[in-house]
């Protein structure tokens, strides 16, 4: 398989019956993932956080460094690899935009959580000291509830309050969070040569948009923007 070419993960890959999963980074879907060192897109949201170890990881073509109490967020659809990670340990949780919406019927999540929103050009997130007590319980809950059996009483709406928890604890003590403009600019810079390039070689092809997102390792989005 070519480096650029893009690996599809369906949330139904962990076995889950609806639109929710936690795993710890050893647990065998994470570890494919690691492993793997390909582009990925996923249909869920990924939220990983970091506790401790360090590494660097790709989301829509920009690299990011892996830092202990950062988290990480990957929207449904874009494209992320992961290019080093030493020692690091963390849970990561994964969600589909119905599970979110089920809670939110009459209401845009876009102006309720910033950090969902994909103008941010920095999906990580730096947590402050005096937060880390608080993220590190939610997530924990989290994964406590998903070790109970799917019979259980109310199991998803548990998990879906806690995320619920877990977002509004996120968008208040989240730092450095903002939109970098230079590096916006080096990246589409970068991306529309790449682009061009590839329409020089393959223009008589007639490839798809989705084509070329994947030979950029991007998603169509963050193409399109260009």
């Amino acid at each position: 398989m070519s480096s650029n070419e893009v690996t599809k993960y369906l949330l139904s890959d962990t076995n889950k019956d609806y639109g929710f999963a936690v795993l710890d980074q050893s647990s065998a879907v994470v570890e494919n993932m690691l492993k793997a060192k390909k582009a990925i897109r996923a249909d869920f949201y990924k939220i990983s956080w970091i506790r401790q170890g360090e590494g660097t990881v790709e989301i829509e073509g920009i690299r990011y460094e892996v830092r202990p109490n950062t988290i990480f967020i990957v929207q449904p659809n874009q494209v992320s690899r992961i290019h080093v990670l030493n020692n690091v340990q963390g849970t990561t949780i994964f969600f589909t935009e119905d599970f979110l919406y089920s809670a939110y019927k009459s209401e845009n999540i876009l102006l309720k959580y910033n950090l969902l929103d994909k103008s941010y050009l920095k999906p990580h997130f730096q947590i402050e000291e005096s937060a880390i007590p608080d993220i590190e319980l939610l997530f924990s809950k989290l994964k406590q509830e998903s070790s109970r059996p799917s019979t259980s009483f109310e199991h998803q709406k548990v998990h879906l309050l806690l995320l619920q928890l877990l977002l509004i604890a996120i968008n208040r003590y989240t730092v450095d969070a903002e939109v970098d403009p230079e590096r916006v600019w080096d990246l589409n810079d970068d991306l529309m040569g790449r682009f061009k390039k590839l329409l020089e070689l393959h223009f008589h092809e007639k490839w798809t948009l989705y084509r070329y997102a994947s030979e950029l390792s991007v998603s169509e989005a963050q193409l399109y923007k260009v």
